[in-house]
């Protein structure tokens, strides 16, 4: 490895190590995930449904405040204030995100200071349900060049069907 090399990764992990926009707690939480503007539109949306998939730690709607932080300021005009925001995210199109087993995410696709991402959620029940985030990046006010959600929409996924196995003959 040359030394140009091992500086750049040394850098990276210093980096990792030292930067304060997102600081995980001893057990691995999301709790202080603030918006900043060195995040980028897909750690913005991974921060968010890692919270959701683990909502009610450490507290009750814990998952629901961090992905409220980063709305939009447009997307809390239609959805805010917090208390209407967890209402809605309780609501049957949007009470699979929280607690969720796992998530697969697709390609997720920028144009200037927009980002599309789909992603699947597999629910606590095992269902596959879709959703689509849609993300901008703030120009001007507290928010300047960071990534935020103006909003998600669900889709459905067709679920697989469990067949007996083929008999060979």
């Amino acid at each position: 490895m040359n030394m140009r090399h091992f500086i750049t990764i040394l850098l990276c992990f210093g980096f990792l190590l030292w930067n304060p926009v997102f600081v995980e707690s001893e057990e691995g939480s999301t709790e202080s995930a603030q918006p900043h503007p060195d995040l980028s539109p897909a750690e913005v949306i991974r921060i968010q449904i890692e919270a959701l998939g683990k909502n009610d730690s450490p507290h009750e709607n814990a998952g629901i405040e961090i992905a409220f932080r980063f709305a939009s300021p447009t997307n809390k005009q239609a959805t805010g204030p917090l208390e209407r925001f967890i209402q809605i995210a309780r609501s049957p199109a949007y009470r699979p995100m929280l607690n969720h087993r796992g998530a697969e995410y697709s390609e997720l696709q920028t144009r200037g200071d927009e980002a599309v991402q789909p992603l699947i959620l597999t629910t606590k029940a095992g269902e596959q349900i879709g959703y689509t985030f849609f993300l901008s990046k703030q120009r001007g006010g507290p928010f300047d060049a960071c990534w935020m959600t103006d909003g998600v929409i669900r889709f459905n996924v067709p679920q697989h069907e469990t067949h007996p196995p083929l008999q060979t003959i």
